[in-house]
């Protein structure tokens, strides 16, 4: 087997945008700033003690969410008025699902918490068990569940379900483990054990085993380096390999690659594709695309859930879901760059009815455009004069 080296020169490098700030982790002491993740942003709203700057977001972002949705004030027409809509939808004659569609569409992830609340106000019941009991359409009906389940949950439900049941889903465990944070994956750590009383290591370490197991045990390990500092790095065998994509931050990686293909004359991902194979291979190259660009990995993702004979569901649902608050026009714009087709209509060709219609709804438009931050995902910056070279 091909051995590989990666060698590169001890500098210190920071992640500047077109504004001058320098985007990296924050310490938990640092001063931040919140902002929405709108390149177009006119209107900015003062949350807390956070100042707000203008910043042109691009795929390297740090991306960061609030921890607590009752602690996040929501800029909300009328949640009383959705949990009706939805309730009466409900209960009437023939169940009128355009009309949860409706009251689903066009808001946050934390604004459909809070109909969610209301409706167990109003109605002394769950709206996910109503939802589940009424609707027909399998699609549709997981669609709106997932919607209404706080982001953290969702992604800890999701974890569970790719390892229990008939068979491991490694692409699951490979799409959300391969691409998240350390704080992320602490707190899903968290979550999960709270959930199932046991650990998420201790799952994966019996549902996966080999070079494949290792990795994800090291992602579990939250020991990325997110200082956007780059040091020098040296990679002999498969161990260290996984070592340096594991730990090493983003933009160390990247000039990694681009050392590595220098030296060699072939890429990065042409060294893992002859190293390594089967999910160990898909989860190093999952690493290598999200370091490159996340929204383009996406992009890749929902291509390979509608392309060919029969559609992937449950993960155009969960990147959609997930996304959408967050990067989904950078992930429209490389889709319709890498497909020659718009996001919109591949999904309008491989879907139909009113799981459709939500789907294009939640691709259509970010809602944190209109929300003023409040409720929306956060990003966070660290200006220039504040970070040390």
């Amino acid at each position: 087997m091909m051995k590989v080296q990666v060698i590169l020169v001890v500098c210190s490098v920071f992640l500047q945008n077109s504004y001058g700030a320098t985007i990296q982790a924050q310490p938990a002491d640092a001063k931040t700033q919140i902002l929405n993740p709108n390149p177009e942003l006119t209107d900015v709203t003062f949350v807390s003690n956070a100042s707000i700057q203008l910043v042109k977001i691009d795929s390297n972002t740090s991306i960061t969410y609030p921890t607590d949705y009752d602690d996040v004030p929501l800029d909300i027409n009328d949640p009383k008025a959705d949990a009706r809509a939805i309730r009466n939808a409900l209960t009437a004659s023939k169940v009128n699902t355009n009309s949860i569609v409706a009251a689903l569409s066009g808001k946050t992830r934390a604004q459909r918490l809070r109909v969610a609340e209301e409706y167990k106000l109003l109605f002394k019941a769950e709206i996910t068990k109503d939802l589940k009991q009424k609707l027909g359409d399998h699609w549709l009906t997981k669609l709106v569940i997932d919607l209404l389940i706080p982001l953290k949950e969702y992604y800890v439900k999701e974890l569970h379900e790719a390892m229990h049941g008939a068979g491991t889903n490694e692409d699951t465990l490979i799409e959300i483990l391969c691409t998240m944070n350390n704080e992320e994956i602490k707190q899903i750590k968290e979550i999960y054990e709270k959930t199932y009383k046991a650990t998420l290591k201790s799952h994966i370490q019996y549902e996966t085993a080999g070079d494949f197991e290792e990795l994800l045990v090291a992602l579990l390990n939250a020991d990325r380096d997110e200082s956007g500092k780059v040091k020098k790095k040296w990679g002999t065998d498969e161990s260290t390999f996984i070592t340096i994509l594991t730990q090493s931050n983003y933009e160390q990686l990247k000039l990694i690659f681009d050392e590595y293909k220098t030296l060699t004359g072939h890429s990065f991902e042409y060294a893992i594709e002859c190293e390594f194979s089967s999910f160990i291979q898909r989860g190093l190259l999952a690493i290598v695309k999200a370091a490159h660009d996340l929204p383009k990995y996406y992009a890749e993702r929902l291509h390979s859930s509608v392309a060919g004979s029969g559609t992937n569901n449950k993960r155009l649902i969960r990147i959609i879901t997930t996304r959408n608050e967050i990067d989904m026009d950078l992930i429209k714009t490389h889709y319709k760059e890498d497909y020659g087709i718009t996001l919109e209509d591949a999904i309008a060709d491989d879907t139909s009815g009113d799981y459709k219609t939500l789907l294009l709804e939640l691709i259509r438009e970010n809602p944190c455009r209109d929300t003023n931050l409040l409720g929306c995902t956060f990003i966070t910056i660290r200006a220039e004069e504040e970070s040390n070279p």
